[in-house]
């Protein structure tokens, strides 16, 4: 492939007057008669003889054509064999992502790969010669070469154990192009495949959202990708990979017996990938990256999330995560042990904590048992239960001993409202588990509830490695818990207040809190808004689809917006309540093994505006203490930022 070489191409013109002689200069030209010649009738049967051998031409070149491009055809394989041809992919261009504002987010950028076809090599020596003119050009040792396909050097048989095409570097400078290309006779078997790598232009704010594509894997070869493809390896890149990778077409090349080009004998044309576009906002992405990654840092932390939803059509307009990565390093030629860092890290910063890691919610589950409670008619709102700061109730399995379930302080007598906004627990211990005359939900219709609301099961987002969490049940304890397994009545207080087994992502979260805010529609979480094509066109819309629905009333929902509201004007999430828009949510302080409070892991969740909800938020920090004092902080700057926006 002369990729960098001219083109000659002479252009002779022909004017229509140069086809018939000059008269004057003709012997023998007689003016009355040969211009009658010309300009007399040559009957049927000359055009009937053109039209026969016009159709019979026809007739094969299509002939040929659908015999190379369908069939294959004997003798064309033959030829294949006989390295008189050779096929080779026309790559197509991977289609672009855009945020829901057009914003491109991700661009093709030209590259080159080296690849070694065998049968163009003789023997052992010459493959040793070739090599080693390689390693040359790419600055490279032909032992890391081989070592690359698990060859070793000094192996006998290495000339064996090569492939029949070997992708040997996949991001060539121009000026080894040029150094291959002048000196094919060096290079027997070597071609270079021109290509398109992605260059993402938000790096670590997006890299979960996007992913990253990759060099193919053996299991991939089986399939229609070749060796010196890319491919989906993570985030949308994934995800979308049937869409953005569009369809390659085909060149039937003449080779020689070095396999250099010489000729194009047929084109299969192939199409560009479809371009996506997300609900995302790039740039209330990058803020929520920006505040989260600082608050955690600045606060000696390690980790964290955001998620940032509409909760009238479940579209994702933002989710943020710490640690992050940038997703460039997997375009080519990083460093291995710059990657290896990245894999090695103990943070984990490949992973989408928002939608991927599980973890206790603490106090922020207390809306939805509250919700669970009112359906159910467990309790009156405005009912009052006293809490002296504890709870406690006989010991079954010890007669005369009492098991004490303590709050974090005295709040005296609270109704609904009241035990949401401040989080008491001695209110949700009751209304969960029961006591004294009231019944309680009982472990069943929380877990109902729960599931009802998107816990213990994958949402279906449009994203890899989505987490299901745990929304614990006696059946579940038996199974897992065989020293342990009597489901107790203190296992049903613990996921009252969101303790204990039961566990969530931030993503479940966010969207239990959206169906409070929207009126009871519980969402299916879509990142990408749309894919269109290359010319803009739409092929498919992504429609809000409702995954469940009425199984709350507007009633219990109202009581517990109100409750929450509560919070941010009296209660836990007071630091809220100078938004220019009115803000309900939840804080939550969930411990962990430890028992240190500064390990705990800090939560808020709520929506906003309060009267007419657009979107809700959910700021998760891993080991970060308070709700309050770490994740509300947070919220504010993001919520502040997207209303002076919007």
């Amino acid at each position: 492939m002369d990729i960098f070489k001219k083109k000659n191409n002479k252009k002779i013109d022909i004017d229509p007057e140069d086809i018939f002689s000059d008269s004057l200069n003709s012997p023998g030209f007689v003016k009355e008669k040969q211009e009658g010649l010309i300009e007399s009738s040559l009957g049927e049967r000359p055009f009937f003889i053109l039209s026969v051998f016009l159709f019979v031409g026809v007739f094969l070149v299509v002939a040929q054509l659908w015999r190379l491009e369908i069939m294959g055809g004997e003798d064309f394989e033959k030829m294949v064999i006989n390295n008189e041809f050779d096929i080779y992919d026309s790559k197509p261009l991977r289609g672009i992502i855009y945020d829901f504002k057009n914003k491109k987010l991700v661009s093709n950028i030209q590259t080159f790969s080296i690849v070694l076809r065998k049968k163009f090599i003789k023997d052992k020596e010459s493959l040793a010669a070739v090599l080693s003119n390689l390693g040359e050009v790419l600055g490279r040792e032909p032992e890391n070469l081989l070592a690359d396909m698990g060859i070793e050097a000094n192996n006998n048989n290495y000339f064996l154990l090569f492939p029949d095409e070997a992708l040997l570097d996949d991001d060539v400078s121009r000026e080894a192009v040029l150094e291959i290309e002048s000196n094919f006779e060096k290079f027997p078997g070597v071609s270079v495949e021109e290509k398109y790598s992605r260059e993402y232009f938000y790096g670590q704010s997006f890299s979960h959202i996007i992913g990253f594509v990759g060099r193919v894997s053996p299991k991939d070869l089986q399939s229609e990708y070749a060796i010196h493809d890319i491919i989906g390896k993570d985030g949308l890149e994934y995800a979308y990979e049937n869409e953005l990778k569009g369809s390659k077409g085909k060149k039937i090349v003449e080779v020689d017996a070095l396999g250099r080009r010489l000729k194009e004998r047929q084109f299969i044309k192939g199409e560009s990938g479809y371009n996506l576009v997300l609900n995302v906002d790039a740039d209330l992405q990058k803020f929520a990256y920006e505040v989260l990654s600082r608050h955690v840092l600045s606060g000696n932390k390690t980790a964290g999330a955001v998620v940032v939803s509409d909760v009238k059509t479940g579209g994702i307009l933002a989710i943020a995560n710490f640690p992050s990565f940038d997703n460039n390093i997997f375009r080519g030629k990083t460093p291995k042990k710059e990657i290896e860092k990245i894999l090695k890290d103990k943070r984990s910063p490949l992973l989408n904590r928002a939608i991927s890691s599980s973890y206790p919610s603490g106090s922020s589950i207390k809306p939805i048992i509250a919700a669970a409670a009112l359906e159910e008619k467990i309790i009156d709102p405005s009912r009052y239960i006293y809490d002296p700061g504890y709870i406690e109730v006989l010991n079954p399995y010890k007669p005369g001993e009492k098991s004490v379930f303590r709050d974090w302080k005295v709040f005296g007598e609270v109704d609904m409202r009241e035990a949401l906004a401040w989080s008491a627990n001695v209110y949700f211990f009751t209304i969960g588990g029961g006591h004294d005359d009231i019944r309680g939900l009982g472990i069943e219709r929380i877990k109902k509830y729960a599931t009802l609301f998107g816990f213990g099961a994958k949402l279906g987002i449009d994203l890899p490695g989505e987490s299901e969490g745990l929304m614990p049940d006696p059946v579940w304890k038996e199974k897992t818990r065989p020293k342990d397994p009597i489901w107790r009545l203190g296992d049903t207080y613990n996921v009252s207040i969101g303790q204990g087994d039961a566990l969530m992502t931030p993503l479940q979260m966010n969207f239990a809190i959206a169906t409070i805010a929207n009126g009871g529609k519980l969402m299916r979480p879509r990142v990408v808004k749309e894919i269109v094509d290359e010319d803009g066109h739409s092929v498919k819309k992504f429609e809000p689809e409702v995954l469940k629905e009425n199984f709350v009333g507007r009633d219990p929902l109202r009581v517990v917006g109100e409750g929450m509201r509560r919070a941010v004007t009296a209660g836990s999430a007071w630091d809220l309540a100078d938004l220019p828009v009115a803000v309900a949510g939840k804080t939550g302080t969930a411990q962990t093994e430890t028992q240190v409070f500064d390990r705990n892991h800090a939560w808020f969740t709520g929506f906003a505006p309060y009267e007419n909800p657009e979107i809700a938020i959910t700021v998760f920090v891993e080991k970060g203490g308070g709700g309050a004092t770490m994740s509300v902080p947070i919220a504010k700057e993001i919520l502040n930022y997207y209303f002076s926006k919007n």
